[in-house]
């Protein structure tokens, strides 16, 4: 049983674990306190879920994630998107520990009307598909939606610096999704920056800042809850380092 893997006692647990279904619901997410705790909820929502948590849990002072080596995510994404933002890894980890559980994306509409057709798509597909297959183990249908999520989770939440000569694929896919509702945020935010503050900036920053700007709106489309919180403002410090060691992900 958990609370005994936890050495915490299923009273103290319970009510711990309640806590957190406030914020569970937030991204459409509800939690089965029984015997083992262990959420439900749309895929997608609940490897977001716990890619925030574990990030926000162990900030790289820890990988929590036995399926997958820290070494073998390290490698996975310096061949998606080279040596990048560290909380990457999570969603490679997180990813990897679904998928080997048995429980797989499924097909959205943003994978054919905005990942396909980005310009980076086709040669990151190319870059990961055998070492994913291999630390995936899944069928080749189920591995092609599965590297399209991947995809779409490390542009929602990557960075861009300036001068990255990336940021033109990203606006170029805007052109293509122009109608699209995070296109449209993305334009309105810009200039009501732009004109609110009355500021001049490079053709280069302003590339960058709509780059950056895209990524952020995408990922607020497409998933939902609150990416600021911190689990350990809401469970005792030590039992969200018991969560990221024994939790069923």
């Amino acid at each position: 049983m958990f609370s005994n893997e936890a050495y915490v006692s299923y009273g103290s647990l319970y009510r711990s674990l309640k806590r957190l279904v406030p914020l569970l619901n937030t991204f459409d997410l509800d939690i089965q306190l029984k015997r083992e705790p262990i959420i439900h909820g749309d895929e997608k929502q609940i490897r977001y879920f716990y890619y925030l948590f574990y990030w926000d849990s162990n900030w790289a002072e820890e990988w929590p994630f036995d399926v997958i080596s820290l070494k073998q995510a390290e490698s996975l994404l310096d061949k998606a998107f080279g040596r990048c933002q560290e909380s990457l890894l999570y969603w490679i980890g997180v990813n990897v520990s679904r998928i080997r559980k048995g429980f797989t994306i499924a097909r959205d509409r943003f994978f054919d009307v905005f990942v396909k057709t980005h310009p980076l798509f086709e040669q990151f597909r190319k870059d990961i598909y055998t070492l994913y297959k291999e630390l995936t183990k899944i069928n080749d249908r189920d591995l092609e939606d599965e590297i399209a999520f991947l995809f779409l989770a490390f542009i929602s939440f990557s960075y861009l610096e300036k001068g990255d000569q990336r940021s033109i694929s990203f606006i170029q896919n805007a052109f293509s999704n122009a109608s699209a509702d995070f296109v449209k945020y993305t334009i309105q935010w810009l200039d009501r920056f732009i004109d609110f503050f009355g500021v001049a900036i490079s053709g280069e920053e302003y590339t960058t800042l709509y780059a950056n700007l895209i990524n952020i709106h995408l990922a607020d489309s497409y998933f939902k809850g609150n990416s600021f919180f911190s689990a350990t403002t809401i469970l005792k410090q030590s039992l969200t380092k018991w969560l990221t060691r024994f939790w069923i992900i």
